[in-house]
């Protein structure tokens, strides 16, 4: 989260995609949404508006499978702030 260099933002990009993946095939969704709210949040600091966009959308997708709990609605409310970073940021 306090990446110190650009190779710092690389590396995790790469691990999250990577542990995003797994999680995806073993059908964790929970697991699977957090992994692509850092991804998303990666994408966003590399100014990737676009595919931070897509992966938001496609997390909030994830998160619409499950039944209702606080984590679906804490985590989606996460998901709407950074995509209203991105809003913020593309003016």
């Amino acid at each position: 989260m306090h990446p110190q260099n650009y190779n710092d933002l690389i590396n995790a990009y790469d691990y999250f995609n990577t542990v995003y993946t797994n999680s995806s095939k073993d059908g964790r969704i929970e697991t699977a949404s957090n992994y692509l709210y850092y991804i998303a949040s990666i994408e966003y600091k590399n100014g990737d508006y676009d595919k931070s966009e897509t992966s938001i959308v496609k997390a909030i997708s994830l998160l619409d499978t499950l039944d209702n709990s606080v984590f679906k609605v804490q985590t989606r409310n996460s998901f709407y702030i950074l995509m209203g970073l991105i809003y913020i940021s593309e003016k």
